[in-house]
């Protein structure tokens, strides 16, 4: 789990637009079949992730929801949220 100071520096990073290095990638969490999805906390909305990990250190693999996300790649490769990085594979498909 990432302290403030640590998350304070890795969104200052990704404003000058850096991301994770491979070495910080390579064991994050690998969130695969993953959806955006918004929450109303206490009038506070808050965007996290769902979907099934696995290689996290301490939820076992299957279907799981992030904390809240404070930073999404672009490209989806990618996301910081509150406690940690996660590797993200497939998006699941939306039905229209």
């Amino acid at each position: 789990m990432h302290s403030v100071k640590q998350l304070k520096s890795d969104f200052e990073s990704h404003l000058r637009g850096e991301g994770p290095s491979a070495v910080e990638l390579a064991p994050a969490p690998l969130l695969d079949e993953w959806n955006v999805v918004v929450s109303d906390y206490c009038g506070d909305y808050q965007l996290y992730l769902s979907g099934n990990v696995s290689g996290h250190p301490s939820v076992e693999d299957g279907h799981c929801s992030t904390s809240a996300v404070v930073w999404l790649d672009s490209k989806e490769r990618w996301a910081r949220t509150t406690s940690r990085v996660y590797r993200l594979g497939k998006r699941a498909e939306t039905a229209e």
